[in-house]
């Protein structure tokens, strides 16, 4: 159960978070300023301010939204009352100013300088140092590390002799307003003028300071902290003038333009501007880096009034200069437009410096669009803005002051905000009178989280960032004092108008929903909702439920081939239900901006601009710029589900709150310094102010949408609903009308087909709020894991992040170091867990300590550290503590204790962790332990042995799982008996084990643990477990002490692993486990079968398999006494028979190998590898081996084994025999090929001599002899041969009677006639002619012999010859005939 709800939680969390990427895509693809001024690349100077869409009103028809204020009342603060006496002194000349940076205003009178808080009129702080008159006043930041810490700016004062620079110190770090501001009494530098007025004076973040002059030029005041050889600590440089400029005639030089009177640097493209008395605008180029400055481009005010003009010939080229004011346009507003220039007519200048507004460095400044203002369009051709002379511009609002009456001026402020979702430039205008003559203008820095704005990949409108970015504020000065206005935000308007309508159902209101597009007003009542004072949320969630719509089933169809508008591919919204139909003119459609486009007659109540907008021309890509989708499921024809704007808005709002961080980074590493324990030191890449307000905003939506019950309810009532709603005229949207009117008949249709449809119409409603319902599900899901990990890295942050991290695992940290925060909400569940992990092992030895934060991380992270998490830390600590025991039986109890805490929370314990500490602390026992719970826990069913049990089909996704489960809960066992083992195998100069949790025992001791916890796995009664070890025995080469063991599970793991290839291995160990266990018949079974495997055991393995195999049968045959038994036996016996003379083909023919060439050499070649590789029947070795090699001794042992009678056959295979012992030994003399012929003819005697029918006798003798005779081979040796085969002399006597007798004429053609009587006489005369006989018996042989002896006298004497041989065989036969008759 546990898993699967994690399965369900991961899948919510899954679901939800790819609409909170969706809309966070949407948002990063908002219009470029470029596009909203319809600037394309390649084209000319382009013209707006013309048309009424330009400057539309909010009380015109289609919003009405006449009474809705744009501008809080202005906040005036007079002049401090001190300022107001210095002016009776003056003597000169007087400036005022202001520094927004640190919230001051400046007035300088004649020498001295006065700056005071602006917000309040306090803290007021002067320098009058100066013994000249102050022309140019600036506040800049100093070079890094240059000065003590304590000097936050350099105020810049230039006089007509000397320029000179002031520390200025604030007590507040962060440099806000309410810190208290400190002028150093000295100078820090002070360099010479040159004798050159300088009239303005800017800086760079990295602390460079420029001055405009009033010859023209530009210089910098380049400082450093000591002199060196060629350069003063204080300088100043004119970037204007080089070598040549003496050689150039005075109206080329930069003073013939006039005074510098202004300086603009863009920090985001390291540019700087400059704009002379003439109108003349010059580009420089600081580099990439910012250290250098290159003038790349020069524009005169002639120049840009013709380029300016050549976008209509109808307008007065006055407007068109002088300039007032520029501005850079920084990279987070646009990246394609560089520069801003005001005039005094309240035109600007849109400028890129690059060719068509690609990044790189600056090469040019070409004029891209000229925006006119207010009152050239008809409808407005009554406003007049009047002679500009003070602006500002900040992030798409725009500031003119120009003067209304003598002692009043009137401010302009424009901007967008009202209409983000316009595709072109669409300002709406406020014009606020402020008392007094503006001196400057400036917007004030809002004080949110740095990285919560810095992270922004550019300026997004209001509406999208307001949840963060407070209330707009500019500050003017004036004679009259300081006045700070504030625009109000959208949100703040939609407060305004809930307090001022004390309700809900307005006309107001619901303009308002129609303005800004519902889902985004419902994300606005979220703000408020979550932060607001209580009446304020009250109100705002009555708006957010009443306006939100509901989800609706979106049917489309294609329609003779086209897609109808009814159904479009373009998103759209469902609409809410208002009380009073109002003119669909919202959003693009329809707006009085395009008034040539049209509105579709479906389209809703502030339907999304990529819908309302999709066949305008000004929309390039229309769907990039839709900041959401209430899209699920679109396909090409079909119905889609349109989520309600109460849900679009949830999950904008969230996604705007997540913004910053959702693909962020979670750390920042650098390296440390030395004498750090680390090599490496790990921030956040969120501060904490950051951290503490999204987790606080993020609570407060938890709260919200846990505690509102109306909004789960509102589903509900809708489900119910559905039917009732669809049903009647009134609300039925334009698919259901379509449907009726594509049917014949029309409206008159069929009634069953009416009654279908509606059914359709119901299900398809109910099936729109069920996916509502279950994607709020996952929002929940999602927001409350969000808030949970928010507070775990709080809290992370506030106890040592980088040591935590730097304590992970090399994995962990590593995918730490690359992961983003969406990741770590999403599917770092366990990267959470070692995070918790390790901050609770840092306090395992403080008892309070550890309880503090278990608490704390209980209440603010339940789904990352529950109550389980908490045992888990119990038993740690136990763990901890017993380390530091000394005492046996302490440490033993408290390792005892994590025990069984550790048990009862096993289901999702970490496990490896958990081992590692107790193979540190040496408690193996607990280690198995632990492991078999884990595995039982987390697999009940055994799911897992079931899967091993059926061969692990693929298609078993529970018993996969399962088995996965528990092999992970296995392998800690198996990593401790491995490294058990690798450390009692070691030697004391062996290098310790690479592993992480390598065991740190003695060679002894590493061996009895091993024993113990082996004994202590094999001991329990998990067949897996058992298995697994079994397993890792065999690889592990500890065969012997595998069938050491005594389990009920081995027969059967042996079995089954004998069944599967390669067996082999197993097959050993089976008869071998048959054999100990006097299963004699498994055994020669099983021995059986390895000998007639095919393939991997040779002929003399299979050879010793059936001899072990004959013994067992044996053994078995002696214990039972059965028929089978000994039908086994005998069938064992001859196979074995058949293997020996297999073995015997072999070896001869290896023996003959050498001999073959070509063709015979590879077919005997491949028949050895077939004789290795298998047994073969006897008819095989004859056919296929032995005759085709023309193996004669082989041949024999085949016919013998096979018992078949050929005499013939037996015959002629010993004459092969014999010839081939010849053939091999002609190279010999005489004595030595009748040795070899007698020691073959021993040999194969002493196998056939049994039988006369594979040992010939007669045949052998006469066959011998015969060689004997022909090749003169010593006499006698045959005869002595058989008597050493077993033959008797008597025996013999009668073989060579016979063959004497037989009067073969082979003996004469020999010249031989007296070889057989020789041979005769030679065993006549032997010495144990008479051995071993009875008197009797030795009479009778006596006679037999002397009457043979006769016969052979008679027989010589009746031959011819006298030759020496013959009367030496008569002389010697006449003696042995003596010696019988005596």
């Amino acid at each position: 159960m546990a898993g699967a709800s994690m399965d369900s939680a991961g899948e919510s969390l899954a679901n939800a978070s790819h609409h909170i990427h969706e809309q966070l895509e949407a948002s990063s693809r908002y219009w470029d300023l470029s596009d909203l001024l319809n600037i394309t690349k390649n084209s000319q100077t382009n013209l707006s301010g013309l048309s009424d869409g330009d400057y539309p009103t909010l009380s015109n028809s289609s919003f009405d939204l006449a009474s809705l204020q744009s501008v809080a009342p202005v906040k005036r603060i007079p002049l401090p009352q001190e300022l107001v006496d210095q002016f009776n002194h003056m003597q000169c000349t007087c400036l005022m100013g202001l520094f927004t940076d640190i919230g001051r205003a400046f007035l300088t009178i004649d020498s001295t300088i006065f700056a005071w808080n602006y917000s309040d009129g306090s803290d007021l702080a002067y320098f009058d140092g100066l013994s000249e008159v102050i022309l140019c006043v600036a506040l800049v930041k100093p070079k890094p590390g240059l000065f003590q810490a304590h000097i936050k700016y350099l105020l810049v004062l230039t006089t007509p002799q000397q320029i000179v620079l002031l520390g200025v110190g604030l007590n507040d770090a962060n440099g806000l307003a309410c810190g208290e501001m400190h002028l150093q009494p000295q100078p820090l530098f002070a360099v010479s003028s040159d004798n050159v007025q300088h009239l303005t004076a800017t800086g760079t973040q990295d602390g460079r300071i420029f001055l405009g002059g009033k010859d023209g030029c530009l210089y910098e005041v380049v400082y450093q902290a000591q002199d060196s050889w060629f350069q003063r600590k204080c300088r100043l440089v004119n970037h204007s003038t080089s070598a040549l400029s003496y050689l150039l005639p005075s109206f080329l030089s930069f003073g013939s333009e006039g005074a510098v009177i202004q300086l603009a640097v863009d920090a985001s493209r390291n540019v700087l501007y400059s704009l002379s008395e003439s109108g003349t605008i010059h580009v420089y180029d600081l580099a990439a880096n910012g250290q250098e400055c290159t003038l790349v481009h020069r524009m005169t005010a002639d120049q840009l009034v013709e380029y300016a003009s050549l976008c209509s010939r109808d307008l007065d080229k006055k407007i068109f200069k002088p300039i007032v004011r520029i501005s850079p346009i920084l990279t987070t507003e646009s990246q394609t437009l560089h520069f801003l220039a005001v005039t005094q007519a309240g035109v600007r200048f849109y400028f890129t410096t690059t060719k068509n507004g690609v990044e790189g460095r600056p090469t040019m400044l070409h004029l891209v669009h000229v925006r006119l203002p207010p009152g050239h369009s008809q409808s407005m051709s009554s406003v007049n803005l009047g002679a500009v002379h003070a602006a500002c511009h900040r992030e798409g609002s725009f500031l003119l002051c120009s003067p209304r009456r003598e002692d009043v001026d009137v401010l302009w402020l424009m901007d967008n905000d009202s209409f983000p979702f316009c595709p072109t430039l669409a300002e709406a205008q406020h014009s606020v009178e402020i008392s007094g003559r503006v001196w400057a203008v400036d917007s004030v820095p809002d004080e949110t989280s740095g990285f919560l704005v810095g992270s922004m990949p550019r300026a997004q409108p209001m509406i999208f960032c307001q949840h963060v970015k407070p209330a707009p504020k500019f500050v003017l000065l004036t004679n009259q004092g300081t006045f700070i206005v504030t625009k109000l935000r959208p949100v703040d308007q939609l407060e305004r108008l809930l307090l001022d309508s004390c309700g809900t159902d307005t006309p107001a209101l619901q303009n308002f929903f129609r303005l800004y597009q519902p889902h985004e007003v419902c994300a606005m009542c979220l703000i408020l909702a979550c932060s607001g004072q209580p009446q304020v949320r009250a109100l705002a969630e009555q708006a957010y439920l009443r306006y939100g719509g509901e989800p609706l089933m979106n049917l489309r169809f294609d329609v003779g081939g086209a897609e109808s508008g009814v159904g479009t591919s373009t998103p759209q919204y469902a609409s809410a239900p208002l009380p009073h139909r109002v003119p669909t003119t919202a959003g693009v459609i329809g707006s009085p901006w395009h008034p040539s486009t049209t509105t579709p007659q479906h389209a809703t109540l502030g339907q999304s601009p990529a819908a309302g907008a999709a066949g305008s021309p000004f929309l390039r890509g229309a769907a990039a710029a839709a900041p959401a989708t209430g899209v699920l499921g679109r396909s090409a024809a079909g119905p889609e589900v349109l989520y309600s704007h109460r849900l679009m808005g949830l999950i904008a709002y969230f996604s705007r709150l997540v913004g910053p961080l959702w693909s962020s980074q979670l750390l920042q590493s650098s390296a440390v310094r030395p004498g750090q324990t680390s090599n490496i030191q790990y921030f956040s890449t969120i501060d904490l102010d950051g951290i503490n307000w999204m987790a606080e905003q993020i609570q407060r939506l938890n709260d919200f949408l846990d505690g509102n019950a109306a909004l789960a309810s509102a589903l509900k009532l809708a489900d119910s609903s559905s039917a009732k709603n669809f049903g009647t005229p009134s609300d039925q949207n334009v698919h259901q009308r379509l449907l009726r009117f594509m049917r014949p008949g029309g409206e008159a249709g069929d009634g069953s087909t009416a009654a279908l449809l509606q059914q359709r119409q119901q299900k398809q409603q109910a099936e729109a709020v069920a996916a509502e319902r279950n994607l709020l599900r996952d929002l929940s899901v999602l927001f409350h894991r969000t808030s949970e990990v928010l507070c775990l890295w709080r809290i992370l942050c506030e106890y040592d992040l980088s040591m935590i991290v730097t304590n992970l695992t090399e994995s962990h940290r590593n995918i730490l170091k690359q992961m983003k925060f969406a990741h770590l909400i999403v599917d770092g569940k366990e990267l959470c867990s070692a995070l918790i992990a390790q901050l609770t092992k840092r306090f395992l030895s403080d008892h309070s300590a550890t309880e503090a934060i278990g608490a704390r991380l209980r209440q603010h992270c339940p789904s990352l550290y529950s109550a389980d998490d908490s045992v888990v830390t119990q038993a740690a600590e136990s763990l901890a503590v017993a380390k530091t025991k000394t005492s046996p039986a302490e440490r033993q109890a408290l390792l005892d204790k994590s025990l069984v805490l550790y048990s009862k929370v096993a289901h999702h314990l970490p496990l490896a962790a958990v081992c590692a500490q107790y193979t540190e602390v040496h408690f193996f026992p607990g280690l198995v332990d632990l492991c078999l719970v884990c595995a039982n826990k987390r697999d009940p069913q055994s799911l897992a042995l079931h899967h091993f049990r059926q061969q692990q089909p693929w298609d078993d996704a529970a018993g996969i799982s399962a088995y996965k489960t528990r092999q992970d809960c296995y392998d800690c066992i198996m990593t401790c008996l491995n490294d058990l083992r690798s450390k009692s195998q070691a030697t004391s100069v062996t290098t310790a084990s690479s592993s992480p949790r390598a065991v740190d025992v003695s060679v002894q001791s590493a061996t009895q643990h091993f024993d113990s916890t082996l004994n202590r796995v094999l001991a329990s009664d998990d067949e897996l477990m058992h298995i697994i070890v079994y397993d890792w025995l065999i690889k592990s080469g500890l065969s012997t002490r595998l069938l050491e063991v005594s389990s009920p599970f081995l027969d059967a793991y042996l079995t089954q692993a004998a069944s599967k290839e390669p067996a082999d291995a197993a097959l050993g160990l089976l008869w071998k486990y048959y054999e100990r266990t006097q299963n004699f018949a498994g055994a020669a079974q099983v021995l059986g079968q390895l000998a007639e495997r095919p393939g991997t055991p040779n002929l003399q393995q299979r050879v010793e398999y059936l001899s072990r195999a004959v013994m067992c049968a044996k053994s078995c045959n002696l214990l039972t006494a059965t028929a089978p038994a000994g039908q086994t036996l005998h069938d064992l016996e001859e196979k074995l028979e058949v293997a020996r003379i297999q073995s015997q083909v072999q070896a001869a023919l290896q023996l003959a190998r050498p001999s073959l060439v070509d063709v015979q050499a590879a077919a005997a070649d491949h028949a050895l590898q077939a004789l290795n590789s298998q047994l073969m029947d006897i008819s095989k070795l004859y056919g296929d081996y032995a005759d085709q090699f023309d193996l004669s001794e082989c041949k024999l042992a085949i016919v013998h084994c096979a018992g078949h009678h050929d005499p013939g056959l037996v015959e002629t295979l010993w004459r092969d025999i014999i010839g081939e012992e010849l053939k091999q030994s002609r190279a010999s003399s005489k004595d030595a090929r009748a040795q070899s012929l007698s020691a073959k003819i021993v040999s194969l005697g002493q196998l056939y001599s049994q039988s006369q029918r594979y040992f010939p006798v007669g045949f052998l003798v006469k066959h011998l002899e015969e060689i004997t005779a022909r090749q003169g081979l010593p006499i006698g040796w045959v005869a002595t041969a058989l008597q050493q085969v077993g033959l008797s002399v008597t025996v013999l006597l009668n073989v060579y009677d016979r063959l004497f007798k037989s009067k073969d004429p082979c003996w004469q053609s020999a010249g031989r006639p007296l070889h057989v009587l020789n041979t005769i006489h030679m065993l006549l005369s032997s010495a144990d002619l008479f051995t071993n006989l009875l008197p009797a018996e030795r009479s009778a042989l006596r006679q037999s012999y002397s009457q043979a002896v006769t016969s052979y006298l008679v027989e010589l004497q009746s031959m011819v010859s006298q030759d020496a041989e013959l009367l030496q065989t008569v002389a010697a036969f006449k003696t042995l005939q003596g010696q019988f008759h005596s």
